[in-house]
C-alpha cells in the first residue's frame, strides 16, 4: 500500500520534546492490529552533508522525492507490508510500516542505501503485534484530528466551492454527552459565549454508543483558519468540563456578496 492509496494526511505534533510533522495512514486504523503482520520495520533516512538553505516548498518537494523513492524500494520486495506513517523531524525522515517477519528486511534497507547515495540510512525492526507504535505514536489525538486534519478538510471543501472564509456565517458544532444533565449544563454555558442550541439535547442509541445524548450549537463566526481553530479549540476544552466529545463542525458557503451556496461538514 503506497502513498496513493487509503487514507493519508498530515500534521504536526512534537515527539521528545522535538517539533514534527507526521503523515499518517489514517485508515490503517480500521486493521489495526493485524495479527498476520506483527512486526514494526523503520527506515530512517538523513542527509549526510549539511542541508544548502532552501525554500520551503524546494525542502518540501526534495523531502517527498526522497519519501518516494524509500517507498518505492520498500513496495518492490516480495512480502506485503502495510505502511502506516512517516515522521520528518528537520531533514530527516523516518518510514513505518509493518509486515509479517523480518526476512529480506536488511535487503530492503541496502537497497535503500544504493538509491539515496548521499543519506546515512539506519533501520530498526521490533515485534509489535498490538500496532502500538501506530496507534499510540503516529495516529493524531482527537485534539489534533479534529483541529488539524479535519479542520483543514472542511476548509479545502469550502474552498473549492468559492467561499470567502472572512465573511461572518452560521456555524453548527456537534457534540455528544454520557448523560442529559451533562449535555444541559453545556448547553447553558455555551450560551454565555453566545452559542444557541439548534436541537438537542436529543437521546440516541440509548445502552449502545458511549454518549448517546447529542447537541447541535450555533454561533455566527468566520472560518479563517486561525478563528475557527479558537472557536473549535473552545468548544473542545468547555464539552470536557462536562465530560464531553466534540465530534465537528460545518457551515454553509458563502461568497463575498454573502450568498449562500451549500453545506459542508467535517
Amino acid at each position: 500500500m503506497g502513498l496513493e492509496t487509503d487514507d493519508w494526511d498530515v500534521y504536526d505534533c512534537e515527539l521528545d520534546h522535538q517539533p514534527v510533522s507526521i503523515l499518517v495512514n489514517l485508515s490503517a486504523i480500521l486493521r489495526a492490529p493485524a495479527p498476520d503482520k506483527p512486526w514494526l520495520l523503520r527506515i530512517a533516512a538523513q542527509p549526510r552533508a549539511a542541508r544548502v538553505a532552501t525554500s520551503n516548498e524546494v525542502q518540501q518537494l526534495a523531502e517527498l522525492r526522497v519519501l518516494r523513492k524509500v517507498v518505492a524500494t520498500v513496495l518492490k520486495e516480495g512480502s506485503p507490508v502495510d505502511l502506516v506513517g512517516c515522521v520528518k523531524s528537520h531533514a530527516r525522515l523516518e518510514l513505518y510500516y509493518y509486515a509479517n517477519s523480518t526476512k529480506g528486511f536488511e535487503q530492503i534497507v541496502e537497497n535503500v542505501r544504493s538509491r539515496l547515495l548521499g543519506h546515512s540510512i539506519e533501520s530498526r525492526s521490533a515485534r509489535d503485534p498490538q500496532w502500538t507504535q501506530y496507534r499510540e505514536i503516529l495516529y493524531p489525538s482527537e485534539v489534533e484530528m479534529i483541529q488539524q486534519i479535519r479542520n483543514r478538510r472542511v476548509l479545502q471543501q469550502l474552498d473549492r466551492n468559492g467561499d470567502d472564509h472572512a465573511v461572518s456565517r452560521p456555524v453548527d458544532h456537534d457534540i455528544y454527552f454520557r448523560t442529559a444533565s451533562d449535555s444541559a449544563n453545556f448547553v447553558r454555558a455555551a450560551g454565555e459565549l453566545g452559542f444557541q442550541a439548534r436541537s438537542g439535547p436529543l437521546e440516541q442509541m440509548q445502552g449502545k454508543c458511549e454518549r448517546p445524548f447529542f447537541v447541535n450549537m450555533v454561533r455566527s463566526d468566520p472560518v479563517t483558519s486561525d478563528h475557527i481553530a479558537s472557536v473549535v479549540a473552545q468548544l473542545i476544552l468547555l464539552a470536557a468540563r462536562f465530560d464531553g466529545k466534540y465530534d465537528g463542525w460545518g457551515c454553509g458557503v458563502r461568497t463575498a456578496g454573502l450568498e449562500m451556496l451549500g453545506h459542508r461538514r467535517t
